[in-house]
């Protein structure tokens, strides 16, 4: 302690010295020195005052709080003294308990009798009571039957409670149900249960009890509280006398609730009493309409003059709610589960009410979306029971998606299937197809097919997107499956026209429709595909619809390509016989082989003319190739070959002169240029191997047509040298050695005149002739 001072008082000497140092910095200041230690002396003695106070503020307090614990060492005192005292007084009035016992004894016995004697009245009138209280209950005046009732149960409980404890007291094993009390008063329970059945009917009936006698509800509605509370009373009691009273507790309020889930259910059932006749189609649309109707009607109501009725604690509209959306959902499931496949229509009904069912016209309404939010948001423990599920679960609305998706597949195909049973009944008529504004032939079957497809994409999407999808696959794959439909019915057609060709008046013209409806569904198929991916997106339309719509467009555009080549059949079967005479002595010198194959040419084009642009050119390009094919046919056959050169010359010029009248029919009936690309230039090569007299320039003229048609192999060289008539085999041979001429079939192209001409004398016509 003393080296604190000390060090205290070095601290402070050392600071007064700096502090005298700062003031006294010039020697003019030196006579300031006495103004300086007063105005230090007097916030010294500022300094000593505050200490002082502080200092006696201090000792005050520890006086005080000195007088406190003398005054408490006091009190303590003076209480360990009573209590010794109250101790002393304890043993010596111990004698006295066993001197009082018969008081005490008949203290507990009168309290009994008195308890008895009150009821007494009470016990006497029970008969009675009874009876006026049944009566009361048939009169409906229910709350002065319930004050009965009450009386003769509390009467009941406290005697059965009184003899409850002296069986327990006494240790017997019996029960106060064995007692005369019980028995005396048996007939309660029938008044409660008596009770129970008119507070139930009034429940029952609540929404007509609250638009006609709200009195009659809300008297129920106190005594089910009354009774609530008397349960609650009774389950105290028995945590602290283990003694229950019978018939307790009544759990009232569950039994109203019940009650009232069990009216809802009713009031369902009740209006599916009219769903016995389901043969009218509309039948679920209005009986869902009408239900529609109902429960909105029914909800607003329990709103505005059945909740006033009820307890705040009831929650009784959301209760109402819950009720009617669990019924509803109920309702729903039995009708997608028992579906009839044959009406797809009552699939999109189900799942178009139901997609509305949270909207404006039902559980959205104004009056009601707030509670119903609140209700499928509803995550509290005490009412998580009553939150709104889904209306229908999830496996339930997949289930009744795919029966809609599946059936509406299968009356897709069915009316596809009848579509073109009709079209191809049309076949026949005796009368030429529609002429569309463009010239061409066509029926209304496209038309009428993409109509109903768009109908289905349209429902689907009013149900749901994914619905929409599924349904924009269904008709992928049936314009697919048509293709093969159609292409069948047109084989019979083909097959019946050709067996007897006097059985079909206009074959041609309704092929050429037919050729034309296959084009206009490719297109519509293409505006399909591209405006379902404008709506959908790249991501959502996805890879694999694009191929289906892919493989559905280039069926139709190859089976219309096959049309044409029928077309074209028909052509080649009229001239045929002439063909047998191409490259013939007949043939030579006589413009009547080509000029009929022209002319016949020109006379089937009446019709083609009706065709669409793209299997016009198709066709055109068909024919001029087949009529090519058939004159290489012709030539490497070697039905002729020529005695001299004066005769090469002339078959040659002949060639010529036909090669540039079919090149020009075509390109008069086609309306298109002459390409130097045309077949037609085959047979100008041909003549110039046949017209030259030189070998050696025939080499070069065999060499340019096998670099010019990669199809031209060693067989077709060999035998056009042949038909020249100059050149032995050996020399053939030899000169198609030396060109290097591609001598096997499995290397070259088949697409082409040469690829699909077998000449005469090879090693393949022959195997041909015998398998023939």
């Amino acid at each position: 302690m003393t080296e604190e001072v000390e060090l205290a008082k070095c601290a402070a000497l050392q600071k007064a010295s700096k502090y005298v140092a700062s003031v006294l910095v010039t020697p003019d200041q030196l006579d300031k020195v006495e103004q300086i230690r007063r105005k230090i002396m007097r916030n010294k003695a500022a300094v000593d005052s505050r200490l002082k106070t502080a200092v006696q503020s201090q000792i005050d307090g520890i006086r005080s709080g000195l007088n406190e614990l003398k005054s408490a060492q006091e009190d303590i005192a003076y209480v360990k003294k009573s209590l010794e005292e109250v101790s002393n007084i304890f043993v010596e009035c111990e004698p006295l308990n066993d001197k009082l016992l018969k008081v005490k004894v008949a203290h507990e016995r009168h309290a009994k009798l008195a308890k008895t004697n009150s009821h007494l009245g009470l016990i006497f009138n029970v008969p009675e009571t009874i009876k006026l209280t049944e009566n009361l209950i048939k009169e409906g005046k229910l709350l002065q039957a319930h004050k009965n009732i009450m009386e003769l149960e509390a009467t009941r409980d406290d005697l059965l409670l009184e003899v409850y404890k002296i069986y327990k007291e006494e240790g017997s094993k019996e029960s106060y149900t064995d007692s005369p009390l019980y028995a005396y008063f048996s007939e309660v329970d029938n008044l409660s249960v008596g009770m129970k059945k008119q507070i139930s009917m009034i429940i029952s009936r609540t929404l007509a009890a609250a638009r006609h006698t709200p009195t009659e509800l809300v008297t129920s509605l106190r005594i089910v509280e009354r009774e609530e509370r008397s349960d609650a009373r009774c389950i105290n009691q028995e945590k602290l006398t283990g003694f229950m009273p019978p018939g307790r507790p009544k759990c009232w309020k569950d039994h109203c609730q019940a009650v009232i889930k069990k009216s809802v259910e009713n009031r369902f059932d009740s209006n599916q009493l009219e769903l016995t006749d389901k043969t009218d189609k509309m039948w679920l649309v209005r009986h869902l309409e009408r239900m529609r109707a109902l429960i909105l009607d029914d909800l607003i109501s329990v709103k505005h003059l059945v909740r006033p009725c009820f307890p705040p604690n009831y929650q009784i509209f959301k209760l109402y709610i819950y009720y009617y959306h669990d019924a509803m959902s109920r309702m729903l499931e039995g009708f997608a589960l028992n579906q009839n496949p044959s009406r797809p229509n009552e699939c999109v009904t189900l799942l178009q009410w139901i997609a509305e069912y949270y909207g404006p016209e039902l559980l959205g309404h104004e009056e009601l979306k707030d509670y119903v939010n609140e209700l499928k948001l509803n995550t509290t423990k005490e009412n998580e029971e009553y939150r709104l599920e889904d209306l229908l679960s999830k496996g339930v609305i997949d289930s009744l998606t795919e029966l809609y998706v599946k059936t509406t597949a299968a009356n897709i195909k069915s009316c596809l299937e009848k579509m073109c049973l009709s079209e191809s009944q049309d076949w026949n008529q005796d009368k030429l197809p529609e002429t569309s504004g463009d010239g061409s032939f066509q029926t209304s079957l496209p038309i009428i097919l993409f109509q109903m497809l768009d109908q289905n994409l349209q429902v689907g999407a009013f149900i749901k997107r994914n619905v929409k999808l599924k349904i924009l696959d269904v008709c992928a794959s049936s314009l697919k499956d048509f293709a093969g439909i159609y292409k069948k019915a047109i084989i019979d057609f083909k097959n019946k026209y050709f067996e007897n060709r006097a059985s079909v008046k206009y074959f041609e013209p309704y092929m050429v429709s037919i050729c034309n409806n296959c084009i206009i569904i490719a297109e519509f198929s293409e505006q399909m595909k591209n405006q379902q991916r404008a709506e959908l997106g790249e991501e959502t339309f996805s890879e694999t619809r694009l191929a289906a719509f892919n493989l559905a467009i280039n069926a139709y555009k190859t089976l219309s390509f096959e049309i044409c080549d029928i077309l074209l059949d028909s052509v080649f079967v009229d001239v045929a016989v002439y063909y047998q005479d191409l490259f013939t002595r007949k043939w030579l010198g006589s413009p009547v082989v080509i000029a009929t194959v022209i002319a016949t040419l020109e006379d089937y084009s009446n019709d083609y003319v009706h065709l669409k642009h793209l299997a016009f050119q198709y066709i055109m390009k068909q024919a001029e190739d087949r009529i090519i094919l058939e004159y290489v046919r012709a030539v490497l056959s070697r039905r002729i070959t020529f005695r001299n050169l004066d005769e090469r010359k002339d078959a040659a010029s002949q060639i010529k002169e036909e090669a540039k009248k079919i090149s020009e029919t075509i390109s008069r009936i086609s309306k298109v240029e002459i390409s130097q690309d045309s077949p037609c230039s085959i047979l100008n090569l041909i003549a110039e191997v046949l017209r030259l007299k030189s070998t050696d320039i025939v080499s070069l003229e065999i060499s340019g047509l096998a670099t010019k048609y990669p199809d031209f192999r060693a067989d077709h060289a060999l035998a056009l040298l042949a038909v020249r008539g100059d050149m032995g085999r050996t020399e053939c041979l030899q000169l198609i050695s030396d060109l290097k001429i591609k001598e096997n079939e499995s290397s070259t192209s088949k697409d082409g005149i040469f690829g699909r001409v077998i000449p005469a004398g090879s090693v393949l016509e022959s195997l041909g002739s015998k398998f023939k």
